[in-house]
């Protein structure tokens, strides 16, 4: 017998999240997106998925909060995370409703949408992967695994020894339906390969990269920048990534093209490309 049950958190001014839970007991897996307004592709995934979970037997415990953060407000996530005692608001609350959630060994999948980016997993530098960790990642059929920080609940949570992993996928608050089929073909593998679900169709597993090196390019004058690689191209150092006002702009670092900026107007300062390595 499948259990499917939905769940609406609300807080104070009824800023909260719904939660659908399929199955019960253990193992335990939170998948969550729409923390930023910019995760418009990562909302619509996880409710595609919600959908799909409906007519699937499930082995363990499947949460989904297809969008945690429904007012777009600003999580100000290290203040709520180290100063419990100083800060109280319902913005933190919420952060504290997800710490529950995630508790007693249960892993959770973030996912995150940038636009201009090629699709992979982000994982903390600073703290090396467990066992359970480790398992995850490998469990998400995404090649490119980079050890950065980013701003994203997901990874502060992790950051505070949660097992919380964060797939970043292409689009943003604007999305093609491309890029939620890749990410909800990718969710799919992953709770295959985890055992949470059974299909019929086999499972992807791909063999995976570690990057170590994050390397911004920016601009060192206001001008029209216009990109001459594509995000996902394996350049060489001194490979020219585009040109401000008809300057080129070279590249120092060897590696692959994590994302580079559309045509725009560049201030100074401005990334407009990031290199992995």
């Amino acid at each position: 017998m499948i259990i499917i049950l939905t769940e609406r958190i609300n807080l104070a001014v009824d800023i909260g999240f719904n939660i659908y839970v399929f199955g019960k007991g253990s193992p335990c897996i939170v998948l969550m997106s729409g923390g930023t307004k910019s995760d418009g592709c990562g909302v619509a995934v996880l409710q595609k998925l919600v959908k799909e979970l409906k007519d699937l037997s499930v082995q363990g415990t499947i949460k989904i909060i297809p969008q945690i953060n429904e007012y777009s407000s600003v999580f100000y996530i290290n203040k709520c995370l180290k100063n419990r005692l100083k800060i109280s608001s319902p913005l933190c609350r919420l952060i504290d409703r997800m710490k529950e959630m995630i508790s007693n060994q249960c892993m959770a999948i973030e996912i995150v949408c940038r636009s201009s980016f090629i699709p992979h997993i982000v994982v903390s530098p600073y703290k090396p992967l467990d066992d359970v960790m480790q398992r995850l990642v490998k469990s998400i059929p995404i090649d490119i695994v980079v050890n950065y920080e980013l701003k994203s609940l997901g990874f502060k949570l992790a950051e505070n020894n949660y097992k919380v992993v964060t797939i970043v996928g292409r689009g943003g608050k604007t999305f093609d339906l491309n890029d939620v089929e890749y990410l909800y073909d990718i969710l799919l593998d992953t709770l295959t390969n985890l055992g949470f679900i059974k299909r019929k169709t086999i499972s992807k597993t791909i063999e995976q990269k570690i990057f170590s090196s994050y390397n911004l390019i920016k601009c060192t004058s206001r001008g029209l920048f216009v990109p001459s690689v594509q995000a996902g191209s394996i350049i060489e150092k001194g490979s020219i990534i585009g040109t401000v006002n008809d300057v080129e702009i070279k590249t120092q670092y060897d590696g692959v093209v994590l994302y580079i900026s559309r045509p725009r107007l560049c201030d100074i300062n401005e990334t407009v490309c990031i290199i992995i390595s």
